[in-house]
């Protein structure tokens, strides 16, 4: 049975035209310039959205740009179009058919998985606590798997959604992806979440909605999302739901968690670590910047005392405040003194892969720079420089990360990694530690953890905290 809506546009009207049945759905459509232009639109969008998430401020500005030509452009468009009375005539088609779905048997489940979704299916609403790499988008899969309805599967990144794509299309036969420049709406869809938040209303014809990572689903630019989700199965994946806005109180109360284990709990199952603090001494001039920088905090932050919280003024000194951090935790990321020690640490190991997390793009690219220059097999991986991750320990030993790997990206088995710096966020430490600690019986991993202040010993604390304590 085909079914045929002459004007679709996925961009304007998806909720009045997009009939989405209990069978396989794909979209053929024949674009024109102008709905081009929309799609590029939406895909920069996208690509801003993921770098904010990151930090990623040169990012921002640079896609940004890039945005307002192209808007331009489609503003050209629309003109010259209106002048020359020029009307479409595209049709757009949806062609409705009945295909398997079932493509091959999912892999067994480890017990503590096992535990998780059932834990879920009984109320078959709720969220999953299990820490970095113990096989939540399996449990996920599993889910779908489970109820047999149309899916919607959201991330945050396009990185994740390219990942949950992979995974799925081994098993299921109609998965398609609905962002930025791609509209292909299968019985089971992957979308991010920017692209649901301009087209929330796609929630009401799917029947399972599973959020990775959904701590972000908290964030108020997502509001929209979480008030459409009334009544649905829904299942949250996350190793960290806590957020330190505190806004998860709320998404928890909605959505509650149903099963929680940390890395402790499942270290039959996991790869042991040591966490090793390395003391770095900064030289004369770096500790008189940085007490230039801890004296700004100082003083910001005393400010805060004549404020409510709810003010307006409290709000704009926490934003200074946030922002001094930054710029003290950028500086003891790119201090000389660091940047040396983690390249003299890495000369010692033999390891195949090593993973050495710092916190900006001009670090990364300097150790990694420096490392080749000694014979070093490594490669920066950041927003603006990507490599295969499958080919590390192969082409590259030595892989410097800045925070692209901090969220829910699957990265090849390492035993060996290096923090030049890093927040006192739990969130980024449960996903830093994760790196290292991946099933893998009999195996010790080790984190050495380069520290210059009396902040930087609390990560180190934090770190073996989280890694033993019950």
């Amino acid at each position: 049975m085909n079914t045929i809506i002459d004007y679709f546009d996925p961009k304007v009207s998806i909720d009045a035209n997009l009939a989405i049945l209990d069978r396989y759905i794909s979209i053929e459509q024949e674009y024109d310039e102008k709905t081009r232009m929309l799609r590029e639109i939406d895909y920069i969008d996208d690509l801003i959205d993921e770098a904010r998430e990151f930090g990623d401020e040169e990012t921002v500005k640079e896609l940004s740009n890039e945005l307002k030509k192209l808007k331009a452009m489609l503003k050209s468009f629309e003109e010259k179009s209106r002048k020359k009375k020029i009307k479409s005539k595209k049709k757009r088609t949806i062609a409705v058919k009945a295909l398997p779905i079932f493509k091959a048997e999912l892999p067994a489940l480890r017990s503590y998985q096992r535990e998780a979704l059932d834990a879920w299916l009984r109320e078959k609403r709720g969220i999953i606590v299990l820490p970095p790499g113990s096989g939540k988008t399996l449990i996920g899969i599993y889910a779908v798997r489970s109820l047999e309805r149309n899916t919607l599967i959201v991330v945050p990144t396009i990185e994740l959604l390219r990942q949950w794509l992979k995974e799925l299309r081994k098993y299921f036969a109609d998965v398609g992806v609905f962002y930025g420049g791609q509209k292909d709406i299968g019985k089971i869809t992957v979308i991010t979440y920017a692209s649901l938040t301009r087209h929330s209303g796609l929630i009401y014809y799917f029947d399972l909605v599973v959020f990775d990572e959904i701590h972000h689903l908290a964030a108020p630019k997502y509001s929209t999302i979480l008030e459409k989700l009334n009544g649905k199965p829904v299942l949250g994946l996350t190793s960290t739901p806590e957020r330190e806005d505190n806004r998860h109180l709320s998404l928890i109360s909605r959505i509650p968690v149903v099963y929680r284990r940390t890395f402790a709990d499942l270290k039959m199952w996991l790869s042991s670590i040591e966490v090793i603090p390395v003391k770095v001494k900064l030289t004369n001039d770096e500790a008189r910047v940085l007490k230039k920088i801890e004296s700004k905090i100082g003083y910001v932050s005393s400010l805060l005392y004549g404020f409510e919280d709810e003010e307006e003024d409290y709000r704009e000194i926490l934003k200074v405040l946030m922002n001094l951090s930054t710029i003290k935790r950028l500086f003891l990321s790119e201090a000389e003194s660091k940047i040396a020690k983690a390249v003299e640490l890495v000369q010692r190991m033999s390891d195949d892969r090593v993973l050495v997390f710092t916190e900006s793009i001009k670090s990364c690219e300097e150790i990694a720079k420096r490392l080749r220059k000694l014979g070093v097999n490594a490669q920066p991986y950041h927003s603006l420089h990507r490599v295969p991750l499958r080919l590390w320990g192969i082409d590259y030993n030595v892989l410097v990360s800045v925070r692209c790997l901090d969220e829910g990206l699957n990265v090849p088995s390492c035993k060996c990694g290096i923090l030049v710096s890093s927040s006192k966020s739990m969130r980024q430490l449960t996903q830093r530690l994760g790196r290292l600690l991946r099933p893998y019986q009999g195996r010790k991993a080790v984190l050495y953890t380069l520290y210059s202040t009396l902040d930087e010993w609390r990560i180190v604390t934090r770190l073996r905290a989280l890694a033993f304590k019950r």
